[in-house]
């Protein structure tokens, strides 16, 4: 008995050894708008990370200019091998909000799909100052090397000028088709857009979105 807890034992650690991710790892970054970004309302804005384009439409008060150029309810759909997932953003500007998280306000969310349901794997950001000097966020790591389908939610109050995704050099990224029907939009109030939630996939269109298989649009 005792052997076989040991053999058990060792076999677990070898298991997790091998799933560890190396910590000299080198990384190569894709930009998140060549994958497939869901969630805009409008398609075709100069900047992808804008939700409208605040050119070409007027008549949005200051604020609501401000509001449409977050991303808040976008989504990066990809599918990689990698055992861990690094974010490399420049920002147009940070947000620090005494009413939201700074996860939900400038940070990432993400989620893996296992048996049909996107569930939830990892969530972090940088600190404001980290953020505006374009520093590498470490998202996830010791995952294994099996491929896995991921649903990555951006910032829900802070403007993105760009967002690269890195994967392990060697491993794999590929957009991933999206699972969602239709295109369904909700004009609301700040609780739409996600003030007050803790993470970026937490305001209730995007609950709804997981929970139903509908694609909500947020604006």
């Amino acid at each position: 008995m005792k052997r076989a807890i040991i053999t058990f034992a060792m076999a677990l650690m070898a298991y997790a050894l091998g799933a560890q991710t190396p910590k000299d790892v080198k990384y190569v970054y894709t930009e998140a708008s060549d994958l497939n970004l869901i969630g805009k309302i409008i398609d075709g804005t100069p900047n992808p990370y804008h939700r409208v384009d605040t050119v070409k439409f007027k008549g949005f008060t200051k604020t609501e200019n401000r509001q449409v150029r977050m991303p808040a309810g976008l989504a990066v759909l990809f599918k990689t091998n990698s055992t861990s997932i690094s974010i490399l953003a420049e920002y147009g500007f940070v947000a620090d909000l005494n009413s939201t998280m700074g996860i939900a306000a400038r940070g990432y969310d993400l989620y893996i799909k296992k048996d049909g349901e996107w569930l939830y794997a990892a969530s972090k950001t940088n600190s404001m100052k980290k953020c505006e000097n374009g520093e590498v966020l470490l998202l996830i790591k010791d995952m294994d090397r099996n491929e896995k389908e991921c649903m990555l939610y951006l910032p829900i109050h802070s403007e993105l000028n760009s967002l690269k995704i890195g994967v392990e050099e060697g491993s794999t990224l590929e957009a991933l088709e999206s699972p969602f029907r239709h295109r369904i939009g909700i004009f609301g109030s700040s609780f739409t857009h996600g003030i007050s939630t803790s993470r970026p996939g937490m305001s209730y269109p995007m609950q709804l979105m997981r929970s139903t298989g509908l694609q909500f649009l947020s604006l």
